[in-house]
């Protein structure tokens, strides 16, 4: 017998999931890390079946986004339902920075959003480098920030952990705020 709290559940997951927009963010340069969130993007929609996963570039632009392309950064973090940072140690760009300075500045997006932080481990598995600096890691820390892991070069675990971060944060809103979940489109 299926449980009608379990079909609740599973109705408004596929119900909603179409609707579930999620933002990716990082670095766009050099060119490969630009790929990288790519692959990110594209994995989510096709495997996961996350069709309004997007990419800043990916979002309509307008005559304000052209005279600062920041503002498109602000309005797609402020109109996701999921904001997913990646830090690299190859990105060049301070666009990601400038991203996660505004969601810290912004208590409100902080609970929707987390970062996927590539990172170096010693032998016994702790990790010893981080693509971010000690100083944004206290900030992190100190608003409860979801931050997550993965060894330097490997998509799959970082996919993997940005998966399951979208199904927690998604189970989130369909439990608390399903209101906010709404068909519109920003890409």
């Amino acid at each position: 017998m299926f449980d009608s709290k379990a079909a609740d559940w599973i109705y408004q997951f596929s119900k909603l999931k179409p609707n579930l927009r999620i933002g990716i963010y990082g670095h766009y340069f050099p060119p490969s890390e630009k790929q990288f969130l790519a692959k990110l993007r594209d994995r989510l929609r096709s495997d996961a079946d996350y069709s309004q996963t997007y990419l800043v570039e990916d979002l309509r632009d307008s005559e304000e986004f052209r005279k600062d392309n920041f503002l498109k950064s602000i309005f797609a973090l402020e109109n996701s339902n999921i904001n997913l940072i990646v830090l690299t140690f190859n990105g060049l760009s301070q666009g990601a920075i400038r991203e996660l300075d505004y969601i810290l500045a912004n208590p409100k997006l902080v609970f929707k959003s987390a970062v996927l932080v590539e990172s170096e481990y010693d032998q016994e598995g702790n990790a010893v480098r981080r693509a971010f600096t000690s100083l944004f890691e206290k900030d992190l820390a100190a608003v409860n920030f979801r931050v997550a892991d993965f060894e330097r070069g490997d998509f799959e675990k970082m996919y993997s952990l940005a998966r399951g971060i979208v199904t927690d944060l998604f189970y989130y809103y369909i439990k608390n705020l399903r209101y906010e979940i709404r068909e519109a489109t920003l890409i």
